[in-house]
């Protein structure tokens, strides 16, 4: 990862594309309590980043929160969080924005398809194809999440309104259709701490845009004894109130 210092928030980190330019990769299974999931990595970024484990242990954890819906996975990567999800869920849509990751991102898809399970990969860059993208998914989603997404705070409100939109086509979608849910639609997000800056302006604009923020503890869905293991990963979720 390329560090970029500022004077107000000298941890924004940016995405750097040659740790998957180098077309050499691993493959690793991942498994689960119930589960097993095989990809491949970039050998130039063969690591699976802490938050991504998070975020894997809250969806095996509430696996059945997640039966007959439809999902969203923003800034993918190899798609860890997201196949893993999609053993759980009727459809899942894993996202990207960059086409070299895509590429790679669609090859472990493939490798994880199951019957029952729909999974495919779409391009979503948040500030470009929004309106493209949710008219090719225009019943939203139930669920969207990601981990470590949010680096520097001018892309929080792209993020946001995406999130917005679509949980907001899946409201509508169930309005419409005259289904009920003890759920409304969520997003779930797990990150490395690396600015309050970045954060306290994220859950501030998601209250603005009518998004209440839940801080979930760590505890809730890790044993104990492996919470330390995740210092300074933090987990949200953000649920479209209307």
């Amino acid at each position: 990862m390329r560090q970029r210092a500022r004077e107000d928030d000298q941890d924004d980190v940016l995405f750097d594309p040659d740790m998957f330019i180098n077309r050499v990769y691993a493959t690793e299974t991942f498994h689960f309590k119930d589960k097993s999931v095989t990809i491949k990595l970039s050998k130039a970024a063969a690591i699976i980043w802490p938050a991504a484990a998070v975020l894997c242990r809250y969806i095996e954890h509430y696996s059945s929160h997640f039966t007959d819906s439809v999902t969203l996975e923003l800034g993918a990567g190899v798609g860890l969080c997201g196949v893993l999800m999609a053993q759980y869920c009727t459809k899942t849509v894993l996202s990207d924005y960059q086409d070299i990751v895509l590429e790679l991102l669609k090859e472990n898809a493939e490798k994880n398809t199951s019957e029952g399970h729909d999974i495919e990969c779409s391009k979503l860059d948040w500030s470009v194809n929004l309106e493209e993208f949710s008219q090719k998914y225009p019943d939203g989603f139930d669920f969207v999440f990601g981990s470590d997404i949010i680096f520097w705070r001018e892309s929080n409100p792209f993020l946001l309104k995406v999130v917005h939109q679509v949980l907001n086509q899946r409201t509508e979608y169930r309005q419409k259709n005259g289904i009920h849910s003890e759920r409304k639609p969520q997003f779930l997000l797990t990150y490395y701490q690396r600015s309050s800056n970045c954060e306290d302006a994220l859950k501030r604009e998601a209250v603005e845009m009518g998004l209440n923020v839940e801080d979930v503890p760590l505890s809730q869905f890790i044993e104990e004894s492996e919470v330390s293991n995740f210092s300074n990963i933090c987990c949200l979720i953000f649920t479209l109130e209307r």
